[in-house]
Parts: structure tokens; sequence; C-alpha cells
């Protein structure tokens, strides 16, 4: 049911939401949804955790893969930061529907909790990112790693947010220069293997 809800929310957008549109696309009955979800902000909450694991699942395959490639944290990271843009038809929806649910939050503490707490997250992890990169050499020693995560996760969420409305700016570039400008350095690591 909660994989039907997602879907019924990048299909028609959040309005679409609702207790009857999710139970008919997931084949059961309105009672079987409200059975599990006692409210429309509980299925609402649902939805939004499930479109922000989604992301998360696919920096973390990113991540792997790059792990497994040896490539630089510049080069992981632009690619992950890069999910969060709309670059393709999925994306631009998921971008959309995010936007949806950020506007959402303003008046509704429960989904104002799942972004916070999403993006306190997903920031947290970047701060990591930097401190992995200065024990590489990827980033300067003297960089204070949450500040230089809160500064990529700007970026990006304003680069994501003008796309919407403007497609022709050119996103990856914003998003590499900012990625650049945190990782200026070779991995030393690298260098050490060559």
């Amino acid at each position: 049911m909660a994989r039907a809800a997602r879907d019924v929310a990048l299909d028609e957008g959040l309005s679409g939401v609702t207790v009857a549109s999710v139970a008919r696309r997931a084949g059961v009955s309105v009672g079987l949804v409200q059975h599990y979800f006692s409210s429309k902000g509980a299925l609402m909450q649902r939805v939004f955790v499930d479109l922000l694991a989604d992301v998360d699942s696919r920096v973390a395959t990113i991540v792997e893969q790059g792990e497994e490639e040896a490539a630089s944290i510049r080069e992981m990271a632009a690619l992950g930061l890069a999910e969060l843009l709309p670059l393709d038809a999925a994306r631009i929806r998921e971008c959309q529907v995010r936007r949806e649910f950020h506007a959402l939050a303003a008046g509704d503490e429960g989904i104002a909790a799942v972004a916070r707490d999403s993006d306190r997250a997903f920031r947290e992890r970047l701060a990591g990112v930097v401190r992995n990169a200065q024990r590489c050499g990827e980033a300067a020693p003297d960089v204070e790693p949450q500040r230089v995560a809160q500064q990529l996760w700007v970026t990006v969420v304003g680069i994501g947010a003008t796309m919407l409305l403007d497609p022709s700016l050119s996103g990856t570039e914003l998003l590499r220069d900012a990625v650049t400008s945190a990782f200026p350095h070779p991995c030393g690591r690298q260098r050490a293997v060559m």
C-alpha cells in the first residue's frame, strides 16, 4: 500500500493522494488502507519517507559502485548529489513532489519533522564525506566538515528548485563547480596507487 501511495503521489501529485485513490491503486479496500494508516497525515508521512528513502538508496548505490571502482570522493559526491536534481522525467516528477511536501511542511508538523530529519541525516552523511576527503587529501584539512556539508546541501537544493522553474539552467555544471570547490585536490590514495 505504501508503494501504491507513493506511485499515486508521483503520478498525480499530493492532491491526488486520498485513501480511495491509494486503495484503487493497491487493489485493496478503503477499509484496509484505513487499517494501516490511521489518518491521511500518517499516509502522507509514509509517502514522504518512502520517497526520500528511494533517493537515499540510489545515492548509496552510487557510493558502493564508486568505492568498488576506486572513484574519487569528488566524483562520487557529484554523482550522488545529482540524484537530487531534476535531470530526467522520473527525477523531475520526484523533485516536484518533494517541493510539494516542503510546501505542505509549512503547515504540517509531521511532514516538517520528516523533512528536517531527512535533511539533517543527509547533511550528516555529507559531513562524513568531507571528513573522508580530508583524510585522503581531496578536501583541505582546515575546512569545517559541517559547514561544507551545509553549503553543498543548500546549493543542490537551490539548484534543484531553480531547475524546476527554468530547465535551461545548467544544474549539473553548477553542482560540479560546488563539489570541485569542496573537494579541490586529487585523492592522495589514488596518487599512491599510480
